[in-house]
């Protein structure tokens, strides 16, 4: 099995004796009988390096391989310029502009509140379809450069996320559209908004007219959308948002969770500590950590059960792999177990470990009732979310940890896979006149089985509101450049309700204009600007002077008490699905970790961080167990046929250890066309295999392709060539990543909870020494007794890996991205890096270890400690 590549080519596990006969590469299931009975790494990160062979040695000899191209090089100079485009502009080089050839001349005046050399802060928030995220933003001359949490936010202290981080890049994305167009020519705002509005205005009632949109989180947009509606009865409105289609969301269901009341925490397929794909996620996780931080007030335990490798299940005490359609009837069961007893679980054979995983877990949580609580996967059946509500219930953890919230994040909420359907059969019956996307991209990423493509040719006309001239933007007849949200006014609220205010940063760099102002071209006032609808929004809300209450607002970043109240607790009403034959192949569903749902295709940063678990950069893959990789008679990067329905689509396919047999992984959001020149062309498009009958998983098949893919994984930065012989323990000549925990120079230092309190000071045993001296360094001394000293630890009990403090060093010192290729060669710039570990059995380890990695060997090993201040956000 493949795991490391070099020069464009994969290396397969080898004997111990090598490759010098120039024997066939082994088989993974030959790897496993060469394996058996000998003591490997006590950690690794990827198979070759537990075998230790000579090829992997000789794959990561050197960090910088000598085949590495530079500047020299014609190509990647182009290829540089290509995915630094962005990163350039953020940066304010002119290095392909001159100055205009009239005489230019600074400030007569400086504007009051500027001061050069010195940032300002300003509150606004990141609308995103989960919820708001706020985000406090650093501006240097009135020109944004930094996204962070804002720290007075109860939502997220200041805690941020990889996407909002990102969101950074996209605003000075050169790809972004800079023009209004009608069929390919230049038009201007004034003239759609006069074509469209007398359109609307001779249907009377809106017969004719669609809307598509992406989910709406804004109580403006819902009150412009209300009246539109009143004015015009018949215009139809559809939301989609491809990653939260067919979710409890989508539903209304409003759940809060209060993780730092919670003694014991239970995840139903719920990757809640990974990223800001669940709702909720910035204020889970800093609950979760900060009843980590110290153990003597009493540690969490976390069960998950799960059906793909996530860092939420590796930092679960205990950890359970079920295949997806396995996941509801085990809520069932695990219901029953707790004396749920409104719904039968299907009959199933649970094997002995699941029947015992089981036993425990509802012991546990009988025992822990009323400080418990009970997380559903997003990406789930609708059933497994009232189950987790039903359990929460019945165990007193509604009113304490858990909260059934009265309103949902979404003002309009709707079934929004019945309304493409809807959507597309109008469009098939020659019904829509006029089809108005809201910053939506049907064309790229509808479900495959509606063929929204044939569809949308039978409309009249077409208006396209985006940000780029995507796979959308391409055919429809208007195509009108979206503004930022740092460039636009208005408002949103977070997951637990909190209204923040969108207030922009910056005028819109290429004349961009909002959701808002199209609503608003049908309203009495065409030409009143989003501010001031935002404004007349809360004219109610705002106690006092609103003058002076609108300014502490946009001070503040939210309007006070506008979070949600306690709602009702909705009963079970549902059946359960039955999970699939054993023996069939489920292919799994899940927005990309890195770019979303394809929203940030073109975001270099977001590109080229390396994935949790599998640390793959610039592509998706298709994530297999190690028993289904040998089972199919495969190798990592080979490709592979991927089938489900009538969809086809070709893949890598890699191993993450403790992925469930006979699933397969698959992130949404690459495969596009026309993302820009950083994002084309990237990975393989899995919405062509997902369809609106299954949108989360489906029974498919797998069928091998000729050739290799030729990934980019970093696994193996910083080894050393002088590693040890197979098959035998560390000697100490190893990398800094790949050393042996238990030897004298470990990175990795781990314990129970009564392991530390018998010995806090385990971390620093075997070390030989005390606390180095100022005259042992090889730098000048300095003694850092200054105020203001800069220093980093990590806290690995409540770290979970999720990569917001990765983004964040890559905006807070504009890190080159090198692209897909170099990074092959190992020639990635991160100046700070994730990298997962895993301890245990091949095929299932039973504990996963995430640690950080820094750039720079360290002379001592890193250990747990509180966590220091640090440049960037984190979570």
């Amino acid at each position: 099995m493949s795991g490391n590549k070099k020069n464009g080519t994969t290396n397969t596990v080898e004997s111990k004796m090598g490759n010098a006969d120039n024997k066939a590469p082994m088989t993974l299931a030959e790897a496993r009988q060469d394996l058996k009975g000998m003591k490997g790494k006590k950690f690794w990160r990827s198979i070759d390096e537990l075998a230790d062979t000579p090829e992997f040695q000789a794959a990561v000899e050197k960090e910088f391989p000598s085949a590495a191209q530079e500047w020299v090089d014609p190509v990647s100079r182009r290829g540089f310029l290509k995915v630094m485009g962005a990163s350039m502009a953020l940066a304010g080089l002119a290095g392909c502009t001159k100055q205009p050839d009239e005489p230019i001349y600074p400030y007569v005046k400086a504007p009051e509140d500027l001061i050069l050399g010195k940032p300002m802060y300003f509150a606004t928030a990141h609308p995103f379809s989960t919820g708001a995220v706020p985000v406090l933003i650093k501006s240097d001359e009135f020109r944004p450069i930094k996204v962070d949490g804002n720290p007075e936010h109860s939502y997220n202290r200041g805690s941020s996320d990889p996407y909002s981080q990102g969101t950074l890049l996209d605003l000075y994305d050169p790809d972004r559209s800079q023009h209004v167009l009608f069929k390919g020519e230049g038009r201007s705002w004034g003239e759609f908004a006069e074509a469209f509005r007398i359109k609307v205005a001779s249907t009377k009632d809106g017969t004719g007219i669609y809307f598509l949109s992406t989910g709406i989180t804004s109580p403006t947009l819902a009150r412009q959308w209300k009246a539109v509606q009143a004015a015009y009865p018949k215009a139809t409105l559809v939301q989609y948002e491809p990653a939260l289609a067919g979710t409890f969301l989508e539903n209304g269901l409003n759940v809060q969770y209060d993780l730092s009341q919670a003694d014991l925490i239970v995840s139903l397929d719920a990757d809640f500590l990974s990223g800001a794909s669940y709702p909720g996620f910035h204020k889970l996780v800093r609950d979760y950590a900060d009843r980590r931080k110290h153990p003597e007030n009493g540690m969490n335990r976390l069960y998950a059960v799960e059906s793909s490798t996530t860092t939420t299940g590796m930092k679960a005490e205990h950890r359970l792999g079920l295949r997806a359609s396995e996941i509801p009837a085990f809520a069932a069961a695990l219901a029953n177990a707790v004396g749920f007893e409104a719904v039968k679980a299907p009959a199933y054979a649970w094997t002995a470990e699941q029947q015992k995983f089981l036993a425990a877990l509802a012991k546990d949580l009988k025992a822990n009732a009323g400080k418990s609580a009970v997380i559903p996967g997003l990406y789930q059946d609708s059933s497994v979310a009232a189950l987790a509500l039903a359990i929460n219930n019945l165990l007193g953890n509604v009113g304490k940890t858990v909260t059934a919230g009265s309103d949902p994040v979404n003002p309009l909420p709707s079934d929004q896979l019945a309304g493409m359907k809807a959507l597309v059969a109008d469009l098939n019956a020659g019904k829509v006149d006029w089809l108005v996307l809201l910053n939506s991209n049907p064309i790229y990423n509808a479900p495959a089985d509606l063929n929204f493509a044939a569809a949308f040719d039978k409309a009249k006309v077409v208006a396209h509101l985006g940000t780029h001239l995507d796979e959308t933007g391409q055919i429809s007849h208007w195509h009108l450049p979206a503004a930022h949200y740092l460039e636009m006014w208005s408002d949103a609220r977070a997951y637990d309700g909190t209204v923040s205010i969108v207030q922009p940063m910056i005028d819109p760099l290429y004349g961009g204009h909002s959701a808002h102002d199209v609503l608003q071209v049908l309203l009495n006032e065409p030409m009143l600007s989003a501010h001031d609808a935002v404004r007349e929004t809360w004219k109610s809300a705002i106690k006092g002077d609103f003058e002076t209450g609108w300014r502490k607002v946009l001070h503040d970043g939210w309007i006070a008490d506008t979070t949600y109240g306690g709602g009702r607790v909705v009963a079970f009403n549902g059946s359960i699905p039955t999970p699939t034959p054993k023996d069939s192949i489920e292919i799994i569903f899940r927005p990309d970790p890195n770019i979303y749902d394809g929203r940030w295709s073109n975001v270099g940063w977001l590109q080229e961080l390396p994935k949790p678990v599998t640390n793959l950069s610039w592509d998706n893959a298709a994530i297999v167990s190690g028993y289904t990789l040998e089972k199919l008679g495969l190798e990592e990067d080979d490709i592979i046929e991927l089938s489900v329905g009538n969809g086809r689509v070709k893949a890598p396919v890699i191993v993450a250890p403790g992925h469930p047999d006979n699933s397969v992984t698959v992130h949404l959001g690459y495969g596009r066309e026309f993302a820009g020149r950083v994002g084309s062309g990237a990975g393989f498009n899995a919405y062509l295999i997902r369809n609106t009958w299954s949108p989360f998983y489906a029974t498919g098949t797998i069928k091998k392709i000729e050739g290799k893919w030729g990934t980019a994984i970093t696994k193996s930065h910083y080894q050393d060539h002088r590693g040890t012989t197979f098959g035998q323990q560390g000697n100490g000549n190893n990398s800094l990543e790949a050393d042996e925990a238990l030897g004298p120079r470990g990175i990795i230092r781990y314990a129970s909870l009564e392991e530390f309190k018998a010995n806090p000071n385990f971390a620093h045993e075997g070390e030989g020494r005390e606390t180095p001296t100022l005259d042992t360094s090889l730098f000048p001394n300095w003694t850092y007794n200054e105020p203001n000293s800069w220093g980093m630890s990590i806290d690995m009990n409540s770290c979970t890996g999720c990569n917001a403090c990765i983004v964040s060093c890559y905006a807070e010192n504009n890190i080159a991205v090198v692209g897909k290729q170099q990074v092959r060669i190992g020639r990635n710039m991160q100046w700070l890096r994730i990298d997962t570990y895993f301890e245990g059995d091949l095929s299932a380890p039973p504990r996963p270890l995430p640690a950080h990695g820094l750039p720079a060997l360290r002379k001592r090993p890193m250990r747990a400690g509180l966590p220091g201040r640090r440049h960037g956000a984190h979570a």
